[in-house]
C-alpha cells in the first residue's frame, strides 16, 4: 500500500495536549466522599428531589452535565445531581436508564426516597462543591484521574527522558469509565518505509469502581491514526489484594517501565505482520479476503455492529497482508459513533494479532488467540 509520510505536526490539531486532558478529567475532581445514612428518620437520611421535566432534552446530555434533580443528606445543603449520578442512583434500586429516562418525576422521586430508606447497603455520595456527580457503594475508593495521569507521566519521563506526551484524540471520559491514550511522538519506529509507529499507553479508570484500573502498552500510527492496545504489555491493579490508599498511585507509576519495555516485542510481532500474505492471496484473492476476515471474526467474536466497517476498510484497501487486515480493525475503532467499550475491543484485537499470526496453526492457518 503506497503511503506518504505523515508527521506529528501535520497531526497534531487532531490530537490533545496534556493540558486539555487535565481540563477533561477535572471535571469529575476533587471528589469528596459523604456517607448516605440508611434506615433512619426522614430528617437523617437521603432525600431525593426530583422536578418535573428533568428528562427533557437530558437523552443527548453528556453524563458529567447537571439535571433538575437534587440531593441532600440528613436535611443538609441540597446538592444538584449530574445525569450519571442520578441513573446511578435509580439503577441502584433496579430501575433501568430506560424506564427512569421515560417516566415521569411524579413516579421516580416516591421510588427513590423509599427504596434509600428501606435498604441494608451502605452507599455514599461523590460530589464536587454543591454538585452530586456519583453515587456508589460505600466500600469503593475513588481514584483520581488526574493523580494516576501525572505518575504514568513520571513514569514516562524516567523511561524515555524530557519530552513530549499528547494524547490520543479517542479519550473517553465519565464518572464510571475514563480511557485516556497517551502517545510519546519522538519515541518511533518505521514498520514500513514511510510508515511511522509512536509507542504509549493507556490508562484505564472508574472512579465509581466499575471496572479495574489498568494499565496497557499503546501503539499509534500516524498513517490513518489507528491505535492498537497491547494485551500483553499490560497491567491491572486489584483493589482487594493491594488496597484502596496511595499503593495504587505508587503502583501506576512502577508499571510503566515494565509495560513501555514489552512494546518492544510487540513492534517485532507487527513488522512480521506487515511482511505475511493473507493465505491463498496469490491464488484465490476474493476467497482469501473472504475467508480471513471470517476467520478473524469467529477467533474474536467481533460484535456483528462492527464487522460492516471492518469488511469495508479491508475492500477498499490494497494492502492484502496480514498488517492490511490488521488496520482494518484498527481503522473500525476510529469512528465517532462508537460506544467506548467497543473502540476498546476493536483496539486489543488489532493489538493481538500480530502474535496471533505468529502462532498461527501451522496445519490449517488459522489464527490462534
Amino acid at each position: 500500500m503506497t503511503t506518504s509520510t505523515i508527521t506529528v505536526d501535520d497531526m497534531r490539531e487532531k490530537l490533545l495536549t496534556l493540558d486539555e486532558v487535565r481540563e477533561r478529567l477535572a471535571v469529575t475532581e476533587p471528589l469528596a466522599a459523604q456517607e448516605f445514612p440508611l434506615r433512619g428518620s426522614e430528617y437523617e437520611v437521603a432525600q431525593f428531589r426530583i422536578l418535573g421535566g428533568w428528562n427533557s432534552g437530558s437523552e443527548s446530555l453528556p453524563g458529567t452535565d447537571p439535571v433538575d434533580a437534587y440531593v441532600s443528606i440528613g436535611g443538609g445543603k441540597e446538592h444538584q445531581l449530574t445525569k450519571e449520578a442520578l441513573l446511578e442512583a435509580t439503577s441502584f434500586i433496579g430501575l433501568t436508564k430506560k424506564f427512569t429516562m421515560n417516566t415521569p418525576s411524579t413516579y421516580i422521586e416516591p421510588l427513590v426516597n423509599y427504596w434509600y430508606t428501606h435498604r441494608d447497603d451502605d452507599y455514599q455520595m461523590l460530589s464536587i462543591g454543591d454538585r452530586a456527580v456519583g453515587i456508589t457503594r460505600k466500600t469503593v475508593t475513588p481514584f483520581s484521574n488526574l493523580r494516576l495521569l501525572e505518575e504514568i507521566l513520571e513514569g514516562i519521563q524516567t523511561v524515555y527522558g524530557d519530552g513530549e506526551v499528547l494524547a490520543d484524540y479517542k479519550m473517553h471520559h465519565s464518572l464510571r469509565g475514563t480511557t485516556v491514550r497517551l502517545i510519546v511522538p519522538e519515541n518511533v519506529r518505521q514498520v514500513r518505509p514511510d510508515d511511522t509507529w509512536s509507542t504509549g499507553l493507556v490508562l484505564n479508570n472508574s472512579l465509581t469502581g466499575e471496572v479495574a484500573t489498568s494499565q496497557q502498552g499503546y501503539l499509534f500510527r500516524w498513517w490513518c491514526t489507528n491505535g492498537a492496545t497491547s494485551t500483553h504489555a499490560s497491567g491491572h491493579y486489584n483493589r482487594r489484594i493491594l488496597g484502596q490508599g496511595d499503593e495504587v498511585f505508587e503502583w501506576a507509576r512502577a508499571a510503566v517501565e515494565d509495560i513501555l519495555g514489552g512494546l518492544e516485542h510487540e513492534f517485532e510481532a507487527l513488522e512480521e505482520l506487515a511482511n505475511t500474505p493473507i493465505p491463498n492471496i496469490d491464488t484465490n484473492p476474493d476467497d482469501a479476503v473472504s475467508l480471513a476476515l471470517t476467520d478473524l471474526f469467529e477467533t474474536y467474536k467481533v460484535p456483528v455492529s462492527a464487522r460492516e466497517a471492518v469488511i469495508d476498510n479491508m475492500v477498499n484497501s490494497d494492502d492484502f497482508t496480514m498488517y492490511g487486515l490488521m488496520q482494518s480493525v484498527t481503522q473500525a475503532a476510529n469512528s465517532e459513533d462508537l460506544s467506548e467499550p467497543l473502540r476498546a475491543r476493536l483496539m486489543d484485537i488489532g493489538g493481538d494479532l500480530p502474535r496471533a499470526n505468529s502462532e498461527r496453526c501451522a496445519a490449517c492457518r488459522r489464527l490462534m488467540p
